[in-house]
């Protein structure tokens, strides 16, 4: 029995988030407060993900919402068949709840810069507020990349790039991640920020591709 995939989709909130809310509103889709209701759950922005969710202890920049991340970690066991969308903190947890880990530091990422999108080698500009960035599991497919940090640090170690004068290079950011198995779509930018047309018409095409794709409701009777 075929599948039917409707035009409006039901967006559930990990978390309350009202501009996200009103772009998903904005593109003709329904906010629904229940799991049951939902076609696809929405994981927001907000605090660092806990370290200690991919074993770690949290360095002194680290700021975290151990509430939250235990209410989204019990909702996202719930929610494994459905497909799920993360931004920027959203999709760094995603990220960890497969088996990624986390820089729990970069530089140059708390402003706009540019992306390079994998699939079709576009670069446009995205917003940009995490201080943090996803390590993605092997798994994972990396459909975007920005090259702005130049120092990473975690637990264990500080990464710093140079050329051979001893000038810094940009490093190689995981920003837009897919993650098949999970049917998780991990956006680190902000496509809800206004201003940003190139990043939000980016998003909700990954979107079409990826997550609604992955909708599956059965044929009543």
């Amino acid at each position: 029995m075929s599948a039917i995939v409707p035009k409006q989709y039901n967006f559930l909130m990990s978390h309350p988030d009202p501009a996200i809310q009103r772009m998903i509103i904005a593109e003709g889709h329904n906010i629904v407060n229940s799991l049951d209701q939902a076609h696809i759950v929405v994981f927001p922005g907000g605090a660092d993900v806990c370290p200690m969710l991919y074993g770690e202890r949290p360095l002194d920049c680290t700021r975290i919402n151990l509430t939250r991340d235990l209410k989204e970690t019990k909702l996202y066991r719930k929610a494994r068949a459905l497909p799920k969308i993360g931004i920027c903190r959203g999709a760094q947890f995603l990220n960890v709840m497969a088996g990624g880990g986390m820089w729990q530091d970069v530089n140059n990422h708390t402003r706009t810069h540019d992306v390079f999108d994998t699939r079709t080698g576009e670069v446009f500009p995205v917003s940009s507020t995490h201080h943090q960035m996803m390590i993605p599991p092997p798994h994972a497919r990396v459909l975007a990349w920005a090259g702005e940090s130049t120092v990473k640090t975690c637990q264990e170690v500080t990464v710093r790039l140079k050329n051979e004068d001893g000038e810094p290079l940009g490093m190689g950011d995981p920003e837009v991640v897919f993650l098949k198995e999970e049917k998780s779509l991990c956006f680190q930018p902000h496509p809800e920020y206004t201003g940003f047309v190139p990043c939000r018409k980016y998003f909700w095409e990954l979107v079409g591709l990826f997550v609604f794709t992955r909708v599956h409701i059965k044929r009543k009777g």
